[in-house]
């Protein structure tokens, strides 16, 4: 039996023990029992207390999500839908909550999600956007799971891994830089700070992405990623330094979206470090996950109150304001984004049948040759529209842009696609646990990575960033790759 099979039979017989634990019943199921009775609860109560619709309408949809785990044969924790899970968790369940206790208050819920509007209003929003999940999970369970197979054994030189890791350090640190330098350096404004902001007139900009800088000073994470797999190695030496190296890409990967206030990245990078502690063992690393997860939401609520500006440390309530800075935004798929676009279409946003997906083809093209080269963003538009925001920009949400571009129709075709291409992706190029990590790397920032940005951006924006992203961890391991073994094999045929 390969070493594949017998960490697959391994993982098999964990979860056995685990289920018969909880006298038969494996965690999802019980979790999937509880939010579905809390959600009929809140169900009743908005008969009678009308905002509850908001947090019945995200238990329902945690409800749907939790369903795939318990239905697949062979479900993995990290992956893609379990980005999309968290993507949900943060912009329906705990949103709603917070919009139906009115919280911090009923003048800051008004003006940031219902924008005068009654509970009412969102009833018909809520019932396409469940029905839309539901899909999603339908087109996720109809992926027969592949068979485990045992994979190519490949060797990987750590000569030319570090070499590489140098490279990619000076480059990310020098993008970076040049980065501060173009948008006004730290004196031009607090130290986190929104940059680079766009208008919402189509073609204009108010400052440059400098996407180029953004896409090079990032490029450290994946060597982070490569460093860090040959750390968790149990035969590894130097692991001192090595982890030492592994913490510095870090550091340099988390500088730009520090500088410019952009806490998702951060979140992610965290995300996917983790996801590398998970796939280095059979059993489940849960003290150094909790401890990464700790200081992954103390480095977003630091941006927080950073990007903030004027406030008194001595003032900030660090437990409220921690759960504030990821859940108290417009990010991932929420209800009152889908329901104001719905009703923003198609008289003040025309359907655009496919050209937000479209559009994103051109991107690869600098606009220096292109000076007419169409905006690809169009969450500076629905910002506009929907909210009145002049300046930065506001995604739609996956939901919503399915209703933009091909009305119900897209919606229940396009989750069902959705679903189906989550799980044809995962089964295709998920890794075995306590396997070859650095094929792993290539998995967490390519198709895992893409569960959440796909609720987070647009449809188009997060198939090219997970493109991108895939071809350059590739590019990485073709360099690192041991190419003495074909050699030797070669003359020994000979």
């Amino acid at each position: 039996m390969s070493d594949v099979q017998s960490i697959s039979n391994t993982n098999a017989l964990a979860v056995g023990r685990a289920a018969r634990r909880h006298g038969g019943l494996s965690p999802y199921v019980l979790a999937s029992c509880l939010v579905g009775a809390t959600a009929l609860l809140f169900g009743v109560a908005t008969l009678f207390l009308p905002h509850f619709l908001f947090t019945t309408v995200g238990l329902i949809a945690l409800w749907i999500m939790l369903l795939p785990p318990i239905l697949c044969p062979r479900y993995d924790l990290c992956s893609p839908w379990s980005l999309a899970t968290m993507a949900v968790v943060l912009g329906l369940t705990l949103r709603g909550a917070y919009i139906s206790m009115q919280y911090p208050d009923a003048d800051t819920i008004d003006r940031f999600y219902l924008l005068g509007q009654h509970p009412e209003f969102f009833i018909w929003p809520a019932v396409l956007l469940l029905t839309g999940l539901l899909c999603m999970a339908i087109g996720y369970v109809s992926v027969r799971p592949k068979p485990v197979s045992a994979a190519n054994q490949m060797r990987w030189n750590r000569g030319r891994l570090y070499v590489l890791t140098v490279i990619t350090l000076f480059v990310s640190l020098a993008s970076t830089w040049l980065y501060i330098k173009n948008t006004g350096g730290l004196e031009s404004n607090r130290l986190s700070a929104k940059r680079t902001l766009v208008t919402h007139v189509e073609g204009s900009e108010t400052n440059q992405a400098h996407g180029t800088l953004r896409l090079l000073a990032s490029i450290s994470i994946f060597a982070h990623l490569l460093v860090l797999a040959d750390c968790l190695k149990p035969t590894t030496n130097h692991r001192r330094w090595k982890l030492a190296l592994a913490a510095a890409l870090f550091i340099s990967a988390n500088i730009l979206p520090f500088y410019a206030s952009s806490r998702t990245p951060i979140a992610l990078n965290f995300c996917l470090s983790a996801s590398m502690l998970y796939y280095s063992r059979q059993s489940f690393p849960m003290t150094r996950v909790v401890l990464l997860a700790v200081f992954a939401i103390t480095s977003v609520h630091i941006v927080t109150v950073l990007r903030r500006g004027g406030d008194n440390p001595a003032d900030i309530n660090f437990g409220r304001e921690m759960l504030d800075s990821i859940v108290l935004n417009r990010n991932n798929l929420g209800l009152c984004t889908t329901a104001h676009v719905m009703e923003a279409v198609p008289d003040q946003l025309p359907y655009q049948y496919g050209q937000t997906i479209a559009v994103w083809l051109a991107a690869p093209v600098p606009r220096e040759l292109w000076p007419e080269k169409p905006t690809m963003h169009c969450g500076p538009l629905v910002g506009y529209v929907v909210y009145g925001i002049d300046v930065g920009g506001l995604p739609p949400g996956y939901v919503a842009e399915m209703f933009w571009n091909f009305h119900v129709p897209g919606v229940i075709v396009g989750c069902l696609l959705l679903g189906w291409g989550l799980r044809y992706m995962e089964e295709c190029f998920r890794p075995v646990r306590g396997g070859d990590l650095f094929i792993a790397a290539a998995y967490v920032v390519g198709p895992m990575q893409f569960g959440f940005l796909v609720f987070g951006q647009t449809l188009g924006q997060a198939i090219f960033k997970s493109v991108i992203t895939v071809v350059i961890m590739l590019a990485f391991l073709w360099f690192i790759r041991e190419r003495s073994v074909r050699t030797a094999g070669n003359l020994s045929a000979s």
